[in-house]
C-alpha cells in the first residue's frame, strides 16, 4: 500500500522549536515550575487556629507560633489558672485580642460573619476607649476637676446610646462567646464610668473637694503649734483627734473636709467650740468621751475654737467630752 503526498505546509519555519503535533495530546517538553504561592502577610504573626482548638484556639495558635508542642501550652494555662486564675484571665484576653488565622478559613466568610467582624473592629476601638475615658475621668477627679470628670461621663454616655442606635440597625448575627466576653467587660467598664460620673456630679453640687490624702488617715496634735488649719481627705476615713489639745486664750479656726468616706473629730475638753457642719449625702452621729471634771474647770479661761466640717458623701462623727466627777470616799 502506497501513502498518498503529504498536504503542503505553509507558513514560516523556525529551525529552534520544532512543530507541535497536534495528534500528540502532551505538551511540548520544558521545565515549568509552578508559581509560588504566595503566604498572606503576618502569617508568622500569632493568630488562633481552628484545626487544634478545645475552647478558642488560643493554645494551637501559641504553639504554632513558636513550634512548641500544643499540649504543653495546654498544661502552661492550667498550671498558670491555679495562681489566683491568671492563666483563665490571659486566656480570655487573648481570645479576645488575637485575631483567628486567615489561613484556617476554607470558604469566603458569609456576609453576617463579615458584619460580625467589623463589630469586633467596633469592640477593639470601644474597649480601649472605655479604659481611656475612666483613667481620665479619675485624674481629673482627684485635681478637682469635678467638671471635667462629670461631664466625661456624661459624654461616654452619649456615646453608648450612638452606639446602641448603629447595633440595633444593623443586621443581627450570632452571639459567640468571644463577643459576649468583649460586650460584658464593655458594660462593667461603662458602668463604672458612670457611676463615678454620678458621684463626681454629687460632690460638685456639694461643694466639697476631693482633695487630700486617701486611705486611712489619723491627725493626733498635742500642742497648738502642731494643729493645723485645714485637714482635707479625699476617699477613705481621716480622724482628728484634738482632744490632747490644750488651746489657749486665743481664738483659733480649723477647717476638716473629706470628699468620700468619714471623717472623725474629736473636740477638746478644755475649750469652748463653736461647731457647723456640712454634709451633702449622709449624716452626722454625735459620739461622747468621758473626761475628768478637773480638765473642764478651766475651759471658761481659754478661747473659742471655731470647727467647719464638711463632707461630701459619707458620714461626719464628732466625739464631744462628758465631765464626769469622782466620787469620794
Amino acid at each position: 500500500m502506497v501513502a498518498g503526498p503529504a498536504p503542503p505546509y505553509i507558513g514560516g519555519v523556525n529551525d529552534l522549536v520544532p512543530p507541535f503535533d497536534h495528534h500528540d495530546p502532551s505538551p511540548p517538553s520544558g521545565d515549568h515550575e509552578p508559581p509560588p504561592v504566595d503566604r498572606p502577610p503576618g502569617a508568622s504573626n500569632l493568630r488562633r487556629t481552628r484545626d487544634s482548638k478545645i475552647f478558642g484556639g488560643v493554645a494551637g495558635g501559641v504553639a504554632r507560633r513558636f513550634d512548641v508542642d500544643v499540649s504543653i501550652v495546654r498544661v502552661a494555662f492550667v498550671v498558670l489558672a491555679l495562681l489566683y486564675g491568671l492563666g483563665a484571665a490571659i486566656y480570655l484576653a487573648m481570645w479576645v485580642l488575637v485575631p483567628r488565622d486567615p489561613a484556617d478559613e476554607s470558604s469566603p466568610p458569609a456576609r453576617e460573619e463579615v458584619s460580625g467582624a467589623r463589630r469586633i473592629r467596633w469592640l477593639r476601638v470601644a474597649l480601649p476607649a472605655a479604659v481611656a475615658v475612666l483613667v481620665v475621668a479619675v485624674v481629673a477627679a482627684r485635681h478637682d476637676a469635678l467638671r471635667f470628670a462629670s461631664g466625661v461621663s456624661v459624654l461616654w454616655l452619649i456615646f453608648l446610646i450612638v452606639l446602641a442606635v448603629v447595633s440595633l440597625t444593623s443586621p443581627a448575627r450570632r452571639l459567640t462567646f468571644r463577643r459576649l466576653l468583649a460586650l460584658a467587660f464593655l458594660g462593667f467598664i461603662s458602668l463604672v464610668i458612670l457611676a463615678l460620673g454620678s458621684l463626681f456630679g454629687t460632690l460638685q453640687f456639694t461643694g466639697v473637694p476631693l482633695s487630700g490624702g486617701s486611705g486611712y488617715t489619723v491627725w493626733r496634735p498635742r500642742t497648738v503649734a502642731e494643729v493645723r488649719h485645714n485637714y482635707r481627705g479625699a476617699i477613705g476615713e481621716t480622724i482628728v483627734d484634738l482632744s490632747g489639745v490644750a488651746f489657749g486664750p486665743s481664738p483659733f479656726t480649723l477647717r476638716a473636709s473629706q470628699g468620700i468616706g468619714e471623717l472623725i473629730v474629736d473636740l477638746p475638753a478644755n475649750t469652748r467650740v463653736n461647731l457647723r457642719t456640712h454634709v451633702g449625702v449622709g449624716g452626722v452621729v454625735n459620739t461622747y468621751y468621758l473626761v475628768s471634771h478637773s480638765s473642764a474647770r478651766s475651759a471658761a479661761a481659754n478661747g473659742t475654737l471655731t470647727l467647719e466640717l464638711s463632707v461630701g458623701v459619707g458620714s461626719l462623727e464628732v466625739a464631744r467630752p462628758v465631765t464626769v466627777t469622782a466620787a469620794t470616799p
